[in-house]
């Protein structure tokens, strides 16, 4: 069987609580430093982890070429009443995962997950406002990748600790 791991997408307050009614996140998954994009991935099984009060909404769109390597998830409320906001620690909370299935031509290698180069996270705060944050505001992580056949699963986090460097898009 091809060998997997999991991804999970987790976000923190950098420091005391911040109230939000949605997010969109858009991930990257790069190859390693002069390698192609990762040939032989598949992505699939996007899955919600974390749900927001009150009408919860929640869609993934994993990539239409898997050889890019890009996954977005957006979750939100649609409930307009501030208090169906959910609150944020410095604990991170899991958002959403999905997986990535190697195929043999998977080259070894460090690969990294981050926020696609150049595009801004979204979010919604609890009054409704959107905060877009750059990519130098967040964490990334990497996994180092020897593709055999019957490996076991390997766990990547990609934390997401955005509040404490905030900018409002432009009115």
């Amino acid at each position: 069987s091809p060998q997997t791991f999991d991804i999970t997408v987790q976000l923190s307050a950098d420091q005391d609580t911040q109230t939000l009614r949605g997010y969109q996140i858009p991930i990257d998954l790069s190859p390693p430093a002069g390698e192609e994009p990762p040939v032989g991935w598949t992505v699939t099984g996007v899955t919600q982890l974390f749900s927001f009060p009150e009408n919860d909404f929640f869609e993934s769109s994993p990539p239409p070429d898997p050889s890019e390597g890009d996954v977005s998830a957006q979750g939100l409320t649609l409930s307009t009443d501030p208090n169906d906001a959910a609150v944020f620690t410095t604990t991170p909370v899991s958002l959403f995962s999905f997986t990535v299935e190697l195929g043999a031509e998977a080259v070894e290698g460090d690969y990294t997950a981050s926020v696609v180069d150049g595009l801004l996270v979204s979010f919604i705060d609890g009054a409704g406002e959107e905060i877009a944050v750059g990519p130098n505001d967040f964490n990334s992580a990497s996994i180092s990748l020897v593709p055999e056949p019957g490996s076991g699963l390997a766990a990547l986090v990609v934390c997401l600790s955005a509040f404490s460097r905030r900018r409002r898009r432009g009115a």
